[in-house]
């Protein structure tokens, strides 16, 4: 096809619902190239055979000018249902920039003791068997979320339930932004390959589940993407984001009088938000003082509904506002829950009816809400309020890992019939991935 169309025209796209493979004796190369040169079919085929390495597979990249010019946003190489395998006898499997590889079902790699290349991939999970692993490097794009909606990309991103590289530790080539990673839990070092230790890695999804078959669907395609398949971008959290952490400053100046920390009036009162503290030890607050402390909390005991941190990690202010919220919402033992729950419960049923949907998506159903104060005002005032309850528990100083067990917690408390997790989630505290107008039309501003 023409490297240069605006249409997202697939490389290959495999409609069966079972497990379905391409098996070749020589190599599988996914590619394009400027269609107004005859010849380029005949150049390619004669000089693959002379590729045996990723270094040369990036030179004839480059030397026929091979790769999409204008990046797509869905999957180029696509399965909707069943497990897709690529394997090679004799020869490498390959792609060049700008090619977006989705199966919304395992995918296997086996180019035996020749190297694989791979760029975008998503898939329920990869296993790549080859003596060499390459990445591809690309630019940042724009990828088409559930919705139809264009999203910005920070350029390759690989993601799957499970990662198996087979031990190898992949090689970088091409021009482009860094890859990234997705896996359901980033925080659990125990259990993913060490590569990764490499690369930035994300939360799939920012409830911390995994992939599922339904994800590489649109909700309700255009002509245009009826059939196609998403090319997933991970929307967690990142265990790489290190915003707002500074080292040590030592800087020869006058002594001055500095304000010490505010504390928590009552650290018990925290464990009505699942949280329990430890003191903070002397060097810690020294280290306070004079610029900035390390705080290590990774090897504290927890459970999967709280979580144990050190009292000078969180702030004060923030977690009195949310412990008042708490109380308002669930009363001081959690009480209330079933109330709270009720109330969700009228509301989404109340928007089942009115909408005929056959499916809750979180932030509609948070406008339709807000859209309705007077008749759903009960509503309206408990999603504000939980939404408000998220914010401040986010911004108590604990990281994803520690925030996001809890509020799971809360939110399979308070889950009406007819909604998941991860929806009911969204309509309380959207995230990232809704933007534009769509948070404008919640927020109003």
């Amino acid at each position: 096809f023409d490297q240069e169309s605006e249409e997202t025209t697939p490389s290959l796209t495999l409609n069966g619902i079972g497990d379905q493979g391409i098996f070749a004796s020589n190599d599988i190369f996914f590619t394009a190239g400027d269609l107004t040169s005859g010849t380029l079919a005949e150049q390619i085929e004669a000089q693959l055979d002379s590729v045996t390495t990723l270094e040369e597979l990036e030179m004839l990249s480059e030397a026929l000018g091979l790769e999409r010019t204008q990046l797509p946003a869905i999957a180029t190489v696509s399965k909707i249902g069943g497990n897709l395998t690529l394997d090679t006898a004799n020869g490498f499997v390959g792609i060049t920039t700008g090619e977006r590889i989705g199966v919304a079902g395992d995918l296997l790699i086996d180019s035996g003791t020749s190297f694989t290349a791979i760029g975008d991939v998503a898939a329920i999970n990869l296993e790549v068997a080859a003596g060499n692993i390459g990445i591809v490097r690309r630019s940042a794009g724009n990828s088409l979320d559930r919705t139809g909606a264009s999203q910005n990309d920070g350029g390759v991103a690989i993601l799957a339930n499970i990662l198996d590289f087979g031990g190898l530790t992949p090689l970088i080539i091409g021009a482009g932004r860094q890859p990234v990673f997705g896996i359901p839990n980033p925080f659990d070092t125990t259990a993913q390959p060490d590569f990764l230790d490499n690369f930035s890695v994300f939360e799939l999804k920012p409830s911390g589940g995994p992939l599922t078959a339904e994800e590489f669907a649109f909700i309700s395609p255009s002509d245009e993407l009826a059939g196609q398949v998403l090319s997933i971008q991970p929307t967690g959290a990142s265990r790489s984001d290190l915003s707002g952490a500074n080292g040590p400053v030592l800087v020869t100046a006058p002594e001055s009088n500095i304000d010490e920390p505010i504390r928590l009036r009552d650290p018990d009162r925290l464990l009505e938000l699942a949280v329990a503290t430890r003191e903070t030890t002397d060097e810690v607050q020294l280290a306070r003082l004079t610029g900035a402390a390390i705080i290590n909390d990774l090897d504290l005991p927890t459970d999967e509904e709280s979580t144990i941190v050190t009292a000078s990690r969180l702030d004060a202010r923030d977690a009195e506002a949310a412990i008042e919220l708490y109380e308002e919402l669930f009363g001081a033992e959690g009480e209330r829950s079933d109330e709270v729950r009720t109330v969700l419960q009228d509301a989404l049923d109340q928007y089942l009816e009115t909408t005929r949907s056959r499916r809750v998506v979180g932030f509609e159903l948070r406008r339709f809400v807000k859209n309705r104060p007077s008749t759903l005002l009960d509503a309206y005032t408990t999603l504000e309020a939980l939404d408000s309850l998220f914010r401040y528990h986010r911004r108590l100083g604990l990281s994803p890992g520690e925030f996001r067990r809890v509020q799971s917690a809360w939110l399979h408390q308070i889950q009406p019939d007819g909604i998941s997790i991860d929806e009911l989630a969204e309509a309380i505290h959207p995230s990232r991935y809704v933007r534009g107008s769509d948070i404008l039309d919640i927020f109003g501003r």
